[in-house]
Formats: C-alpha cells, sequence, structure tokens
C-alpha cells in the first residue's frame, strides 16, 4: 500500500509539471499575436482580423495534436510498456516547448505550429497516467482519478502565472515570451527524470495485436471505440460537448479581453488562474462528495446541469471514471 501512494504521488508530480507546461501557453499567446509590438510574432503590417486567424490556429493546433496522440499513445502504452511509451512522450514534449521557445525568440510563426502541434501529440500521456494509476490495486480509481484531475487542474493555475509573469518585462527586464517555453522545457526535463528513475510498472495482459502503424488509423480507432458499449458512446458524446465548451470559454476568453481592453499577459495569467482556482476545487472534493448521496450517472447529470464552473469540471473525474468502469 505504501510503495502504491509514492508510485500515484509521482504520478499526480508527473502530471501536475505536464499541465503547467500546458497551460503556460495560455496567457501569452493573445498579445504576442493581437499587440502589434516589437515582440508579436507576426509582421506589424498584418491586419488585426489575419492576426485574429492565425492566434485562432496556434491555440487549436494543441489540442488537435491531443486530439490525435490520445488513442495512439493509449493503445502503444498497452503494447509496448506504460512506462517507456510515457517517458518518450514526455522527452517529446521537452523538444516541443524548446522548439516554442525558439520560435518565438526568431519569430518563426510556422515553427511555432509545429512545436505546438508536437507537444500536444506528446502531452495527450494524461491517458497513461490514467492507466498506471488504474493499475494500483490498493488505491480507489474513483480516488486516484480525481486527484489526477485536481493535479491537473493546480498545474492550470500555476502555469498561467509563470507564463504571464515570466513574461512580463516591467518586472524584470530580461523576462520574454520565450523565457516561460524555457521554463516549461526544465519542468519536462524533471518529469522524464521521475519517470525514468522513480516509476515502476506491473505487468498487464493485452490481446492487442495492432501494429504502431495501424494506430494512426483514427477512424477505425473510433469506431471500434463506439462499438464497445452504447452507454460508453453516449459518454464520449457528452464528453466531447462539455469539453468543447469549457476549452472555448476557458483558451478564447484572454483573446476577447486583449481585443477589448489590451490587457497584458500578466492581466491574463490573473485571469485564468482565477478560473483554475474553481477546477482544483470543484476536483479535490465534488466527485466524492456526490458520490455519498447519489449514483454516477445522477452524479454527471447534476453536474452537467450546473452553470458554474466548479461542477462542469467535476463532472470529468465522473467521466473518467465510468470509461474505466465501462
Amino acid at each position: 500500500m505504501k510503495e502504491e501512494q509514492q508510485q500515484l504521488s509521482i504520478i499526480l508530480l508527473i502530471v501536475f509539471i505536464g499541465f503547467i507546461g500546458t497551460s503556460i501557453a495560455y496567457p501569452l499567446f493573445p498579445p504576442l499575436f493581437l499587440h502589434p509590438t516589437s515582440d508579436s510574432i507576426i509582421p506589424l503590417s498584418w491586419h488585426e482580423n489575419s492576426r485574429g486567424i492565425l492566434l485562432g490556429l496556434a491555440l487549436g493546433i494543441f489540442p488537435l495534436g491531443q486530439f490525435i496522440g490520445s488513442p495512439i499513445l493509449g493503445g502503444c502504452s498497452d503494447r509496448y510498456s506504460r512506462k517507456r511509451i510515457l517517458i518518450i512522450s514526455l522527452v517529446g514534449s521537452t523538444l516541443g516547448y524548446f522548439l516554442s521557445a525558439l520560435s518565438i525568440h526568431f519569430k518563426c510563426f510556422w515553427l511555432l505550429l509545429l512545436s505546438r502541434f508536437l507537444t500536444g501529440l506528446m502531452e495527450s500521456n494524461i491517458a497513461i497516467a490514467r492507466a498506471m494509476a488504474a493499475d494500483l490495486e490498493n488505491i480507489s480509481k474513483f480516488k486516484s482519478f480525481g486527484r489526477i484531475n485536481a493535479a491537473a487542474s493546480i498545474g492550470y493555475v500555476m502555469g498561467p502565472l509563470f507564463g504571464g509573469l515570466l513574461s512580463d518585462k516591467h518586472l524584470i527586464p530580461w523576462f520574454s515570451f520565450a523565457f516561460p517555453f524555457f521554463l516549461a522545457m526544465v519542468f519536462s526535463v524533471i518529469a522524464s527524470l521521475l519517470a525514468i528513475f522513480k516509476l515502476s510498472e506491473k505487468k498487464h495482459a493485452t490481446s492487442s495485436t495492432l501494429s504502431i502503424w495501424q494506430r494512426f488509423n483514427l477512424i477505425a480507432r473510433f469506431k471500434l471505440l463506439f462499438k464497445s458499449s452504447m452507454v460508453l458512446k453516449y459518454l464520449l458524446i457528452i464528453s466531447t460537448i462539455f469539453t468543447f465548451s469549457v476549452d472555448m470559454f476557458y483558451e478564447f476568453g484572454p483573446v476577447y479581453l486583449t481585443g477589448l481592453w489590451s490587457i497584458t499577459a500578466a492581466g491574463i495569467a490573473i485571469y485564468t488562474a482565477a478560473l483554475s482556482v474553481t477546477l482544483s476545487i470543484g476536483n479535490s472534493w465534488l466527485p466524492q462528495y456526490l458520490l455519498r448521496y447519489f449514483s454516477i450517472e445522477r452524479a454527471i447529470v447534476l453536474s452537467a446541469r450546473n452553470n458554474n464552473y466548479i461542477c462542469i469540471d467535476g463532472y470529468f473525474s465522473y467521466t473518467a471514471a465510468c470509461f474505466y468502469i465501462l
């Protein structure tokens, strides 16, 4: 039991570090694209509408990488070793953050897109972390999944703060928009070292015979996923809708504030951190509290019907747990 608690703590720390790196870009991109200054990654002569389109592309390509990478990394971890694939993904994230920092420093938009896609592809390793937590026999799946979501939410609080404050030249002259990505690279290196030297892995049986190339056939894999269970099908649809709505509010709120008030990266950091605090609170206590009084199905409905941000994110803990149970 003590060893499993230690393993879970390492998994939570890796998730926490990963989500710091994931959210560190949120307060940086709106002013980087929309403020026509010498720091802008887009030429000063470009129209505001063009800047907005490219900003949306830069924000959207990261979750696109996650969408593509999740089934691939998850499937490969079942066949080739979860620890090994996790380490590979963390090393890939390190490279992605390094390229992002270089692209901003040298003002290369296309390199930024490539680096953000690569980072999103590698940061979809949250599926591996959940699978490794599910392998822990003496720890409740609800508790471990809830803690993973809580660690991710705390990372979402710290990431924007780091990104916004460490890019503000008014605080320290040598701060820049590239510096937070260098910091994220360091965090990713730490997570890689933890995975290499501290994580152990239990052997698990798998009947999968798909090669790594077959796993890139996303259409076939999603068809197989939807055939598994009618309940799972509906959960996937609900989760997709909620993820879309929450991400749209979370990622494009700063874009609106930047266009409306020309808010700085530091201001966006405070705004985003305030939102993320509610995510952390919701994931920390809401799932286990509702399970005392309601079934899983009823808890999901209550979370979905509630309009506050805490309950919406608490809902994701139940969805992840239901995926495992089904």
